[in-house]
């Protein structure tokens, strides 16, 4: 019996409609080293690893080797190069993954001769032979199982030792013969290597050529390249991402796939990696690679039967955190509040949420300690905490709790650990009791458990019961929410999903027709209708991000709505609008973004630099940063409380009255990079305010001297004062943020559906990124800050001797990864995003090639979100023509008066047997006082033209009368002057007023009419307005007016309105419409038609000639304002209409 098997989710059905899983992918496979360890291991003890990898998201199981080194088989073997039978491992693994429907690859023959076999024919020969023996007598112990996928060829091949004739030795040798022989016994079934390189300088496109090469050679189905990362912790990710790119292309030249076989152990001391740095190697190779595996199961497996002298938390953890990434689960408790039902002792407080900061680790000042006594009479008593999730979104939840075990200090395990949900905090029900598996002493055990039900608790409650001292270091509730399109229609009570998934559970209820579909529709449309910022608080987990300076002459004079549209043009999905006034924001803006589906986000500038004085209290001159040199700006310092206080609040008004979804703070810093190593110091904060709170906060009597060697306390002779003070930097930055977030009326409690992003600074010129220097020099310390603050997400901006940088590679994001270290070491789960300057000065701007590298090593780096300054300054607006992206029907659009232009309507009537068909075209709001102006009639989809007659009852104005009695069809649109002999008026007179006029159409009998446009003229003053109505025959439709945006990517120049009036557009039929008028807003072209445009409609554009707006550009002294650039003669382009 299984007896600690972990009870986790059973995929239903109905969840592969409801829930979306995420673009990350899984580790779905492991490689198995079978060791003499698992000699002893029973048929239930493999069938429970299986049964764990199944759960926690993988597929396929590798067999490393099914005859180790020294010819120690691991199933009933008789060949003669086998000198025992060591046990039977391979047939039970079979047989658990046939139990577990698994896919099982078979290893061969694992010989330590190989290592040494380069250019030994002869022993080369001799594992061929072998390997070949071992396939034959394995096939006819794999062939029984329906989990036996394919091969794996032991041998782990480095390019770079194998080459000219010993290559072609390898080959013919051993590889061929070998891969030849289980191609002719099983053709259906791959054949898997995993190649490795020592030396990360041999040379990527060598790598390339080399295997391609033998992949043209040697019919490998399968290549699972070693990541590396785990023997050799120093392996450069800027070296090995090439060599995944390289070998990408050599396997699809040869129809093979190739893997990412990645490591997931540490060197020298063979601990589990954290699951952060496994993160971070997922996302380095993900996008070239099919699928990953990992080296191997024994580090990642909960259970101690795997070699117990390695601490229990390190695979355990990363088991829960693999199983959360691969089933795609959220920590949806991360730095919630929670009450106690009994507070912790003295010794071991409580601060900071530290029961929900993702933040583990076996140090006993992380832990919550609670000495629990035995009740009356004997026995165990219990505690328990209630985390308030602050949402109840129905989808799937997990649940894990960590503690320690020190029996030795009389820190216990608990017995039980039960978990329980309620909506009101009121009533609980028990939804799951977790277990753990046997636990080495002196370690973390993780007990966890996926109960088999959808559900949607608001709060959750951990009842942990035991005797003793119990520590505890997290508390953690998974979630993975159900996604689905929002629908701002839904008006869904939370207590409809409850019922509808009690149904469910129950088996439905037929007699009123609920199923599974019922219930995942509410539950979307719920979740969607009931927090809607949560969809935008998710696109800051997306590529790319923009910086958006509403102040630059690129964003002036212009509307909101097209700003929205470049933005979105460009494939923008979030923004952080640069702000510094609280009445910098256009109106609109939000509203405009959110249309179009982009994620608002606030971006402040943490020393409040470049904040009108007019907009600070009174007495912030108290404030200022003190500087050994003159800064040009109003640094204000982050020691004082009162500025706390004042941000604070600030950014809690701004995120609440405008509706950001995240917000930010920019540099903060105490801005001197490295001015303590220049012959003239520079330093700040050295104002007397600030030195003031040093002293009081430090109880010393001195402040470090930074311009005279000669004084005692000179910072570089008195370092134990100065390093005191580097300290008191870094907690005054990272007190600034834990107060805005964390404090009294802060983000967390004021805004709390507002996504907080922390910030610090990263620089590749520095050793490691800077993580060392760079917390002394500036005072910024990220892991300081994450630890404290507990942000959503970090930011590392780009330092500025890297972004002035001409040559900057920008791959430079890879040099960052130490920095991005110390924040996962600080909280696994903070995910993190670089900022960079993309052209500040002309002579840096990058180029397109630049970004989509950068973005490149941002993804790889373990980087969810990058941004930039500025979205104005990109390379396209300096050096690149327009480039059309978006046709789109203009429905809200207002022509302007005295106009003329044309209404239409979608219609499907038919002329009678006479071929006669009624048309009433009424006045705005059938208005009799409202006159009616009239030039042409054009009827679409009836062949031939047609004629019409003037009802008697509503004659024209005798003052502009149908002159020849075919004004409305002649084809000629009357010009924009009232005395035009094609007008024809409807307008109140002495014969009487008419609220519409009704025309006759004469059409061939039968004919069928699917559109029809009125050209007319708007003269608002003179109540000369455009019909809004017409009835044609039996059916009665509103008229639209024809306007089109073509969108582009960039602003264009005021000129290209004029230019596209003289231009042709053309529908995939060879239709031709030419604008009547057109505007120019920003990257906006907006077209008034000579006919309708209908949504779905493919049309060419011809561009050519369609100029950008250098005058739009930023113009300052160090930044070229540049030339013309304009689309080529010629340039058209074939867009749907939206």
């Amino acid at each position: 019996m299984l007896k600690y098997l972990i009870k986790f989710l059973v995929t239903l059905t109905f969840l592969t409609i409801a829930v979306e899983h995420i673009d990350a992918k899984p580790i779905s496979g492991a490689f198995i080293q079978i060791n003499p360890h698992m000699a002893g291991y029973s048929q239930s003890d493999w069938e429970e690893e299986v049964s764990l990898m199944k759960q926690c998201g993988m597929d396929t199981v590798i067999v490393s080797a099914s005859i180790s080194d020294g010819g120690k088989a691991h199933y009933q073997s008789s060949l003669d190069f086998v000198t025992e039978v060591a046990d039977t491992a391979l047939t039970k693994i079979l047989t658990a993954c046939d139990a577990n429907q698994m896919k099982c690859f078979v290893g061969l023959v694992h010989d330590n001769r190989w290592w040494s076999s380069i250019g030994d024919e002869a022993v080369l020969s001799s594992m061929a032979a072998n390997n070949i023996a071992a396939a034959d007598e394995l096939l006819s112990v794999a062939a029984e199982h329906a989990s036996f996928a394919g091969w794996y060829v032991t041998e782990e091949i480095v390019f770079n030792v194998w080459s000219g004739d010993n290559r072609d030795m390898l080959i013919n040798t051993l590889l061929n013969p070998v891969v030849e022989h289980l191609k002719s016994i099983t053709p259906d079934k791959p054949a898997a290597t995993a190649p490795y390189v020592y030396d990360i300088t041999a040379g990527a496109d060598n790598c390339r050529q080399w295997w391609d090469n033998l992949l043209s050679r040697v019919d490998f189905d399968i290549v699972m390249f070693q990541d590396g990362f785990g023997a050799d912790i120093n392996r450069k990710p800027e070296l090995i991402v090439p060599y995944f790119k390289g070998l990408r292309q050599a396997c699809i030249d040869n129809g093979a796939e190739l893997w990412n076989d990645l490591e997931v152990f540490n060197q020298p001391d063979w601990t589990a990696k954290t699951f952060s740095d496994v993160r971070w190697q997922i996302s380095l190779n993900e996008k070239h690679v099919s699928k990953i595996v990992t080296w191997e199961w024994f580090y990642i497996t909960p259970t101690q039967r795997m070699r117990s002298d390695v601490r229990t938390v390190d695979r355990q953890n990363l088991y829960a955190k693999l199983l959360s990434h691969n089933r795609n689960l959220k920590i949806a408790s991360l730095n919630k509040n929670y009450t106690m039902s009994k507070q912790p002792s003295a010794s071991y407080p409580d601060s900071k949420n530290k029961l929900t900061d993702s933040q583990i680790d076996f140090e006993m000042d992380s832990h919550l300690g609670y000495y629990l006594t035995s009740g009356f009479g004997g026995g165990t008593s219990s505690v328990s905490v209630t985390i308030d999730l602050r949402e109840d979104v129905p989808a799937e939840y997990g649940f894990s709790a960590v503690f320690m075990n020190r029996q030795g200090w009389g820190v216990n395990l608990p017995e039980s650990v039960d978990v329980y949900i309620s909506e009101d905090n009121t009533a609980f029900e028990k939804i799951s009791q977790l277990e753990t598996f046997p636990s080495a002493q002196d370690s973390l055990n993780v007990y966890f458990d996926f109960p088999q039900k959808i559900i949607s608790p608001r709060y959750v409650r951990f009842e942990m019961r035991g005797l003793g001292w119990l520590m505890c270091s997290e508390l953690s509730v998974y979630r993975s929410d159900i996604k689905g399109d929002y629908n701002s229609d839904a008006r869904i009570d939370i207590n409809d999903v409850n019922t509808l998934s009690q149904k469910w559970l129950d088996g439905g209820d037929e007699e009123k027709g609920i199923n599974y579909g019922d219930f995942a529709d509410i539950a979307r449309n719920w979740k969607w209708q009931r927090d809607r910022s949560l969809h935008f608080r998710d696109k800051f987990y997306k590529l790319p991000n923009v910086q958006l300076s509403q102040g630059s002459p690129y964003m002036q004079n212009r509307t909101v709505e097209s700003i929205a549209s470049e933005l979105a043009v460009n494939g923008v999905e979030s923004i952080f609008v640069m702000q510094t006034s609280v009445n910098g924001l256009k109106p609109g803006l939000i509203d405009a973004l959110r249309s179009r589906d982009i994620a608002p986000g606030l971006m402040l500038f943490a020393d409040a630099v470049y904040t009108p004085t007019s907009e600070l209290p009174e007495g912030w001159e108290q404030w200022k940063m003190g500087f050994l040199n003159t800064p040009g700006n109003n640094h204000l310092s982050f020691i004082h409380d009162g500025f706390r206080e004042w941000m604070k609040q600030r950014a809690v008004s701004l995120c609440n009255d405008n509706g950001f979804a995240a917000v930010t703070f920019a540099e903060p810093m105490y801005p001197v990079y490295d001015g303590i190593t220049k012959s003239s110091v520079r330093y700040a904060d050295v104002s007397q305010a600030y030195q003031d709170i040093f002293k009081a906060d430090t109880g010393e009597s001195e402040f470090p001297n930074f311009t005279d060697p000669s004084d005692p306390h000179y910072f570089k002779t008195d370092t134990a004062l100065y390093q005191k003070l580097v300290q008191h930097r870094i907690d005054s930055i990272t007190d600034y943020f834990d107060e805005i977030i964390n404090g009294e009326a802060g983000l967390r409690e004021s805004a709390p559906d507002t996504m907080v992003i922390t910030w610090s600074l990263a620089c590749s010129k520095l050793e490691n990124g800077g993580v060392d220097i760079l917390p002394e020099w500036e005072g910024n310390d990220a892991y300081s800050i994450v630890k404290n603050a507990k942000p959503d997400m970090h930011y590392y901006q780009t330092h500025w001797p890297d972004w002035v940088d001409p040559q900057l590679s920008p791959e430079h994001v890879y040099s960052y990864i130490p920095n991005f270290r110390e924040c996962w070491k600080a909280a696994p789960q903070v995910t993190v995003g670089v900022q960079d300057d993309i052209g500040s000065h002309d002579n840096m701007r990058r180029s397109n090639e630049y970004y989509q590298k950068y973005l490149e090593a941002c993804a790889a780096a373990g980087a969810v979100n990058s941004t930039y300054y500025c979205f104005s300054l990109r390379s396209d607006v300096y050096n690149s023509a327009p480039q059309l992206k978006r046709i789109s029907l203009n429905d809200g659009y207002e022509m302007p008066d005295m106009a003329v232009s044309a209404l239409s309507a979608e219609v499907d009537q038919r002329a009678d047997e006479n071929g006669r068909l009624l048309l009433r075209i009424h006045t705005k709001d059938s208005d009799p006082a409202n006159w009616l102006f009239i030039s042409e009639i054009e009827i679409n989809g009836v062949s031939g033209g047609f004629t019409y007659s003037i009802s008697p009852l509503t004659p024209p104005y005798s003052g502009r009368p149908d002159n020849t009695g075919n004004d409305l069809a002649n084809g000629v649109i009357a010009a924009m002057n009232l005395s035009d002999p094609d007008w024809v008026e409807w307008a109140p007179d002495v014969q009487g007023a008419a609220a519409y006029a009704d025309i006759v159409l004469n059409l061939e009998p039968g004919s069928r009419v699917d559109s029809i446009d009125i050209y007319f003229l708007k003269y608002a003053s003179t109540h000369v307005y455009p019909p809004d109505r017409i009835e044609l025959g039996t059916g009665s439709y509103d008229l639209s007016v024809n306007s089109i945006d073509l969108e582009f990517d960039q602003r264009v120049h005021p000129n290209s309105a004029g230019l596209m009036m003289t231009r042709n557009i053309t529908d995939s039929l060879g239709n031709v419409f030419k604008a009547q008028r057109a505007f120019r807003d920003g990257n906006m072209l907006i077209l008034e038609m000579d006919r309708q445009v209908k949504r779905g409609d493919v049309l060419s554009v011809d561009i050519g000639g369609i100029s950008d707006d250098p005058d739009s550009r930023w113009t300052t002294a160090n930044i070229a304002r540049g030339s013309l650039n304009t689309a080529a003669a010629g340039t058209v382009v074939t867009l749907t209409a939206e």
